[in-house]
């Protein structure tokens, strides 16, 4: 995991902001406050910060200002936002299960502390009875080293590579039973989601109105673009969650949101039969036997997609 220098982050920002949002202007004030917020500069970190700035832009209509700098790091740590970073977490699974538990201790540690944590105290934690002559300390600390969690001001201490990283951990990152909900926002309660909408949310009017406007022959089809995919996936499950309740549409419109990361999707004729089981659990007396039918298939995508539509236009469904 690489940082940029100051000046090569400032040409990152530079370049962010022109890709995909030309008309917001940030004075070099404005820039340098990103850099010292993000405080590690990885592009991912930065893009971040910029994609909220872009929103605030959009939402308020007016250029940005140095505080909206805070605002948009603040924005991060919503609960609709939670994704942003979860892939932090989730990356720990390589490690064996015993090993994993000693790198979240490991964490909440150095997280639990203003500035670095020394060495001393990680091995003193490695000597708990849980890990002692369990884990190899040295070896799960230097995962997270390379692996972009820690780093070392100097050879003894250690501490987060950045401060956003470490207050995410602080308020999510050690909390297993979350583990499906923040890769996969349409798990998460409706209300709650709703509640923490704080994104996106022009678009979100837009294309809300669009679908509410638009007929079983006549809706048309809308894409995202220059949008995060990780950001996205809050606006979408706010929009499903939506038709589903709203009972004029959600007789003929249904919604189908895949997970973030679906495996078991290897072609388009895989991608089809997942759509099919998604609407076979959605509407079972109506849709069960379209799984079967594309299920017996020998991998036609063609024959799959036929069936699909068939079945949708005779139910006057989308």
């Amino acid at each position: 995991m690489f940082a940029l220098l100051n000046d090569r982050a400032v040409e990152f920002i530079d370049f962010y902001i022109n890709k995909h949002c030309s008309e917001v202007i940030l004075d070099i004030e404005t820039k340098q406050a990103i850099i010292d917020e993000v405080g590690w500069n990885m592009p991912y970190y930065l893009g971040l910060v910029c994609e909220q700035l872009i929103e605030i832009f959009d939402e308020e209509e007016r250029q940005i200002e140095h505080s909206d700098v805070k605002v948009a790091i603040n924005s991060l740590f919503s609960p609709a936002m939670k994704t942003v970073f979860s892939h932090w977490r989730d990356r720990l699974n390589r490690l064996e299960k015993i090993e994993r538990s000693y790198a979240q201790q490991v964490l909440d540690l150095v997280s639990q502390v203003n500035n670095s944590v020394v060495y001393g105290e990680l091995f003193n934690l490695s000597q708990q009875a849980d890990f002692k002559d369990q884990v190899d300390s040295r070896y799960v600390i230097n995962c997270l080293l390379h692996d972009g969690y820690l780093y070392q001001p100097d050879d003894s201490t250690y501490q987060f590579t950045s401060p956003l990283l470490k207050r995410w951990w602080i308020r999510y990152g050690n909390n297993q039973s979350h583990s499906v909900l923040l890769y996969n926002t349409q798990n998460i309660d409706a209300q709650l989601l709703k509640a923490g909408f704080s994104i996106r949310k022009k678009e979100y009017q837009r294309i809300w109105k669009d679908i509410q406007k638009g007929q079983w022959r006549s809706l048309r089809h809308i894409i995202l673009s220059k949008v995060c995919a990780v950001l996205a996936r809050p606006l979408l499950s706010r929009l499903a969650n939506e038709v589903g309740e709203d009972e004029e549409l959600n007789s003929w419109l249904i919604p189908i949101l895949l997970n973030e990361e679906e495996y078991g999707i290897l072609s388009l004729f895989t991608f089809w039969l997942r759509i099919t089981e998604k609407l076979a659990e959605q509407s079972a007396d109506i849709y069960t036997e379209l799984f079967e039918q594309v299920s017996s298939l020998d991998d036609s995508a063609e024959i799959a997609w036929e069936l699909i539509q068939s079945h949708l236009v005779k139910n006057k469904q989308k």
